[in-house]
């Protein structure tokens, strides 16, 4: 028998000046780390600096673009547990790169 359980958490959001979305979301048990909400990025990403301070293995170093005309350095990792308002998901692979944008507030740091 199929049971249907309709779960609506509430999810925290921070908003910019600028309009940008913001949420709190742990990464393999972190702290709770601020990641930019981006309906036109492919992929979930964390920063590099992020990344390597909770010990991911990166792999497959590449170029990639997007914003601009600029390239970005990307590389990635796998496996990565995430928690946004206690909905937990795992994702196969997740992007690695610089990530330097404002963030809502000037004492915050981008996590992803």
């Amino acid at each position: 028998m199929h049971q249907l359980i309709i779960f609506n958490p509430t999810i925290p959001i921070e908003i910019s000046d600028s309009g940008h979305i913001f949420l709190r979301v742990r990464v393999n048990g972190s702290e709770p780390l601020l990641f930019g909400l981006d309906s036109g990025f492919e992929q979930t990403a964390i920063t590099t600096k992020q990344a390597k301070a909770l010990n991911l293995k990166l792999y497959g170093d590449t170029q990639t673009t997007g914003g601009g005309e600029n390239t970005e350095d990307i590389s990635f990792t796998k496996d990565v547990s995430f928690d946004l308002a206690s909905v937990n998901f795992k994702l196969k692979e997740i992007g690695v790169l610089a990530l330097d944008f404002p963030a809502p507030a000037p004492n915050k740091v981008i996590g992803g």
